[in-house]
């Protein structure tokens, strides 16, 4: 299939056509895919704050209304994670704090347009950020809380280090006199 488009614009004094034709017509495949009707697909990160005084079926609500946009729209929701309540750094539409959450999306090119016109208007809604991205990263993130990395040496884990054990403290008896040392 391909896919032409005609521009025309006046620049003074002249008229000018520009054609542009797909660069990815032919046999070739897009990385990205393409939807039945022939729109290119691309993966998103989708992440919102949402206002802390909501109740756990408030947020849920809430959630559920993003996820209806992002279906509605010819989406696909691949990953969601929810970061929880988490402090901001600065004062957003008078809330210090905000639940956070994180949405890994597949869809073509209106879903975004729509989705952060809708992400906009909504009051529940503090902050937005979609990204595009190549190739979508499904391992889960240290904020989601369902990792599962080792604890650190040294916060509630038992640390032992080569050699430390056999390091022996000496006790002040066994110092020298300051004055011999100098």
């Amino acid at each position: 299939m391909r896919t032409v488009l005609t521009f025309h614009f006046t620049v003074p004094m002249m008229l000018v056509f520009v054609q542009l034709s797909n660069p990815c017509s032919g046999s070739h495949t897009h990385s990205r895919g393409e939807t039945p009707k022939g729109e290119a697909v691309a993966f998103y990160e989708s992440i919102y704050i949402v206002r802390p005084d909501l109740t756990t079926e408030q947020l849920e609500q809430v959630n559920k209304r993003i996820n209806a946009i992002i279906t509605d729209n010819g989406g696909e929701i691949l990953q969601t994670e929810l970061w929880g309540r988490r402090q901001l750094a600065y004062q957003v539409k008078k809330n210090s704090k905000g639940y956070y959450v994180f949405n890994l999306l597949e869809g073509g090119g209106p879903l975004i347009a729509n989705l952060e016109a809708r992400l906009k208007i909504d009051e529940d809604i503090l902050k937005f950020l979609n990204v595009s991205v190549d190739k979508p990263d499904r391992t889960p993130s240290p904020l989601s809380g369902n990792d599962e990395r080792t604890p650190r040496p040294g916060i509630g884990g038992d640390a032992s280090i080569d050699g430390v054990d056999d390091l022996e403290i000496p006790d002040d008896d066994d110092l020298e006199d300051e004055e011999d040392l100098v």
